[in-house]
């Protein structure tokens, strides 16, 4: 996890390790550990500058990593996103490649970290093996699929990741969560819980995290697993469009990213389920290429589809600058399948550190 002011790292060892900043005094640090798990929190920091971290045990470096704080608002960044990826199959160690070479500030994933049933002892080698290099470095925002949420309604994947505690009140911690990057709001919703929990206790927290986005002049990105509106073969999620989609419409969220059908589709701007012009509405991209299995389409496309692909793995870049996100569907090839540009209503404007 990582913000203008500090970042978290978190590690399994053996044994008491140490921790350190190499170059940098007067940090503020807290460490804990559970077990064999620890994780330390660094405050204090200046925003988008990189700082170096140092583990250590016995007295011997155990290993050496830089981490770049999150930047001010309208510093221009790059994310990735990607979903249903946790199979360990070559095709998932190849989009990782493909995305460590695209160099992301952050990570997004949609969901269906581990198949076939979100084990805890499968993490090993269907998360941290095939993202080992990247996610030294860069932080990892992930929300829970429903095959992550077949284990414990999702606990073992909370567990493995330091998010923030910053959902609606009554639900568990780190389950839904928001944070800001640059000039840009994520917000990430676990859409697996009952239809009545997302109508009465998610949608109108959602609906306050947006607001005070709005405020701030943010632009929204809102990912979860379900799509509301698809192609494939499960079709879009009618609690998702009935819970979830009006607060998304009345921001105006720019982008929302999902997973749970194995493709890339992406719609043309929504507002209400119509389509709108590009300032007006919110474009729903699926990208659940990300390493499971792959599905077939439907055999008639929604009319709201403006672009897919099928067939091949394949997971989104976004480049974002003070007036616009450009985004890019890559597959497994290296081939751009889609790329389109979402105007930001809001200006970039600077904002308190995090």
């Amino acid at each position: 996890m990582v913000g203008e002011s500090g970042f978290d790292v978190a590690w399994t060892a053996a044994g008491d390790t140490q921790i350190e900043l190499v170059g940098t005094s007067g940090v503020d640090v807290s460490k804990h550990a559970v077990d064999r798990r620890t994780s330390a929190r660094f405050r204090g920091l200046a925003p988008g500058r990189t700082y170096r971290y140092r583990l250590s045990a016995g007295g011997r470096m155990r290993a050496e990593h830089d981490v770049r704080t999150a930047p001010p608002a309208g510093t221009p960044f790059r994310f990735v996103a990607l979903g249903d990826s946790g199979s360990a199959s070559p095709e998932q160690l190849a989009i990782a490649a493909r995305m460590a070479d695209a160099r992301p500030d952050l990570i997004v994933h949609t969901g269906d970290l581990i198949y076939p049933k979100g084990t805890p002892t499968e993490y090993g080698r269907k998360f941290y093996q095939p993202y080992q290099a990247m996610i030294v470095s860069i932080p990892f925002y992930p929300c829970i699929g429903n095959h992550d949420y077949s284990a414990d309604e999702g606990r073992p994947m909370l567990e493995e990741f330091i998010l923030p505690e910053n959902g609606p009140a009554g639900e568990t911690p780190e389950r839904h969560y928001w944070f800001d990057y640059s000039h840009v709001r994520f917000v990430a919703i676990d859409s697996n819980i009952p239809r009545q929990r997302l109508a009465d206790v998610v949608a109108p927290w959602l609906d306050s995290v947006l607001a005070e986005a709005d405020r701030r002049g943010l632009a929204k990105v809102v990912f979860f697993h379900h799509p509301p509106y698809s192609s494939g073969p499960y079709g879009g999620t009618h609690r998702m469009r009935l819970t979830i989609v009006p607060a998304l419409d009345r921001h105006r969220a720019e982008l929302v990213l999902n997973g749970h059908n194995h493709a890339y589709e992406r719609t043309q701007p929504l507002r209400g389920g119509v389509i709108v012009a590009a300032n007006e509405g919110t474009v729903y991209v699926t990208t659940g290429a990300g390493g499971g299995e792959l599905y077939e389409p439907a055999a008639m496309p929604e009319p709201e589809l403006a672009k897919s692909h099928y067939g091949k793995h394949s997971f989104t870049v976004v480049d974002v600058d003070a007036t616009r996100m450009v985004v890019r569907q890559i597959n497994i090839e290296g081939v751009i399948v889609d790329e389109f540009d979402i105007p930001l209503r809001a200006a970039a404007t600077s904002r308190p550190a995090a």
